[in-house]
């Protein structure tokens, strides 16, 4: 009878690791093992940022055009959590260059990420998305000459108004919410 390899034995090794793997309890399962978190307050802000406003007067019925609207961008966003007595001092969750926030918030096979682990753990956290990456990804100005929308912000405030049914503007151009 002829011994197998070491890489053979490694191979058998793997496939026994991945078939036992795919038996055994899910993250979802293990994180629906453990308690509800409670959470005192939660929420989310801006910080810095410019407006650059489109020279025109709005109108509704060209709602989609850029005229007499103003883009918002070149600001961070920041998402938190505080839990129920939360320690003293929060901590806070930079993400590295052409990431996001998403980094901290689960691991990626479904596990909890490092901001609920310490949310769970009596911490507040602050999750932050620096400007122009992940939820804070708009600008209004051009980072290189080849950035798509450094001559076209998206100026859209009182189109996303309209479009999103939050309201409609009055003769004067003053918003008016819906009922």
């Amino acid at each position: 009878m002829k011994r197998m390899s070491k890489k053979a034995w490694q191979s058998v090794a793997l496939g026994l690791a991945l078939a036992l793997g795919m038996y055994a309890a899910t993250p979802t399962e293990a994180a629906a093992a453990q308690k509800p978190l409670a959470i005192e307050e939660q929420g989310s802000f801006t910080v810095g940022g410019t407006y650059k406003e489109k020279p025109g007067k709005f109108t509704q019925e060209n709602f989609v055009a850029e005229d007499g609207q103003r883009a918002y961008g070149d600001f961070a966003y920041v998402e938190y959590q505080k839990p129920v007595k939360s320690k003293k001092l929060p901590l806070i969750f930079q993400h590295g260059g052409a990431q996001s926030k998403r980094t901290w918030e689960s691991g990626p096979d479904g596990r909890e990420g490092f901001n609920t682990m310490f949310v769970r753990a009596g911490y507040s956290v602050y999750l932050v998305d620096q400007p122009r990456s992940g939820e804070a990804n708009l600008s209004t100005e051009a980072v290189t000459p080849d950035t798509p929308w450094a001559t076209n912000p998206m100026y859209g405030d009182k189109t996303l108004y309209v479009l999103s049914r939050v309201g409609h503007y009055d003769e004067a151009g003053n918003p008016v919410p819906n009922a």
